[in-house]
Order: C-alpha cells, then structure tokens, then sequence
C-alpha cells in the first residue's frame, strides 16, 4: 500500500470536480489514500500563527471551506483524509496548539520554513543565502526542528532536512544532528516523512538524507511517505522509487492516521 500524506489543493478551486483530480492521478500510480495538508497560513482563521506579514498577497481562504469539502469527499468514500501543515513558530507556539485542538484534523503536519523573518526555502530570497553564514542557518534550523517536535502538536515532521533546498551546504558533518533528530522523533512518537519532493527541487535529493532516514529507521521511528504535491500530477510523485528504496532499507509498514491517531499499514 501506498500512501501519499502530503497534497496541497490550493491553486485551484474548492471543488469536488479538482480535488477528484488529485484522487485519480494518484489511483493511476499506485496511491490507495491521499491526505490533503493545505498550509495553515492560507486560511484567515491562522494566517496570523505565522508571526510575520508575508504571504500578504496570497488570498485567503476560509478554513470551514476546506473542511467541509474534505469531508464531503470522505462521505462519498473517497480514499482520503483531512490534514493541515502547520509552521512551527516559537513565539506563537501556543496559540498554535490552542488552534489545532478546536480542529477536526485525521494528520497534522509540522513543518520549519523561517529562521526568524527569512523564509530560507522561497526561490524570492535565495540571493539572501549569500548573506548569511550556512553553518548558522543549518544549526537554527535543527533546533527548530527538534523543538518543532517537542512540542507535540505535530504527527510528522514534514520534509525535514528542506534546509538543503538550494544546494547550500554547511562546512561541518550532520551526523549529529541527525542523531539528535532522530531520537527526539523517536522519544516524542513523532513520524518522519519520506519526501519525493527533493526530487523536483534544485538540490535534486530526498528528503531527508539518506543518512537522516538510516539513523530515524535504527531509532525505530515510524515512516509517512509524501509528494508534497501542489498540483495534481505530482501526486505519488517517483513514489516506486521511493519505496523501493524502503523496502532495500527494511522497512515494511507506512504510517497512517485518523483523528489523529496511528494506524500502521504495509508498505
């Protein structure tokens, strides 16, 4: 079975007629359940969790519409589930959490996009890398990371090394980093996710780093699989590779979730 935790229906309209679209890219490669995680960010009701004035642009839309779709595709036994990617924030940390128990989410995603007012993995500010001190970037964005899952609002950690996005490397080895990573998932159930974004990005990588996903799989922390597709060809994105990479590396079983709660199924 697999499964693809990570689908963003965003550019396009709140229709059952779009959202099948997605539904049926998937069937065409292999995918039995989708979960669709729009960012937290595109509603009204938490744009402000963000803490910041960006995106100013983007128009909003109301987080009942969303719902309410997702769940009428669940009434018609579509193989799907409700999710949302949230940014962890510190400074609203607690809002934030106030905010995802008032909801009715199958999957929350966590995910670290900002070192402090510096969306690090927006194409618009890549010229800002070449300001700032990659090693120190990198370190910020493991704490981040690992407080992200401390905080226990999160059943995944979504795209976790997606600091490499643009290639930038930093000077020192991350196998500490990685360790430190992988035993707070594991100390805090919290799930890693395998992305095939990577894949389409200019670092042209999974996510996370092989060596990242060893260390979580010795740890035994437990795997969702994703595309993070924003349009609906890019859903089960490259997923036969992915999983045959999975498979190599022993794993046999995907998470999966309902109102939140864990469902192990085979990979």
């Amino acid at each position: 079975m697999l499964i693809d935790y990570h689908t963003h229906l965003e550019r396009g309209p709140y229709t059952l007629e779009y959202l099948r679209t997605f539904v049926d890219k998937g069937r065409e490669r292999g995918v039995s359940e989708i979960c669709f995680t729009e960012h937290g960010h595109f509603f009204h009701e938490s744009w402000a969790l963000l803490n910041n004035d960006w995106p100013l642009s983007i128009p909003r839309r109301h987080l009942a519409d969303y719902t309410n779709l997702v769940e009428q595709a669940k009434g018609m036994d579509l193989p799907i589930k409700l999710g949302l990617e949230m940014d962890y924030i510190p400074e609203t940390k607690v809002k934030i959490g106030q905010f995802l128990s008032t909801q009715p989410f199958d999957f929350v995603l966590g995910s670290v996009h900002w070192i402090d007012e510096f969306g690090f993995d927006n194409p618009d500010w890549l010229a800002e890398w070449d300001t700032r001190s990659v090693d120190e970037l990198y370190r910020r964005y493991f704490t981040l990371l690992r407080e992200a899952v401390q905080s226990k609002m999160f059943d995944a950690i979504a795209h976790p090394d997606v600091i490499k996005i643009f290639g930038y490397r930093p000077s020192f080895s991350l196998q500490e980093e990685y360790r430190q990573v992988a035993d707070t998932l594991a100390d805090n159930c919290v799930c890693l996710e395998v992305s095939t974004a990577g894949w389409r990005k200019p670092v042209n990588e999974l996510y996370p780093h092989l060596d990242l996903l060893k260390t979580c799989l010795e740890r035994g922390v437990n795997i969702t699989l994703a595309s993070d597709a924003h349009e609906p060809e890019h859903v089960g994105f490259a997923f036969d590779r992915a999983a045959s990479l999975l498979r190599d590396l022993g794993l046999r079983q995907l998470a999966t979730f309902t109102n939140r709660q864990i469902k192990m199924v085979a990979l």
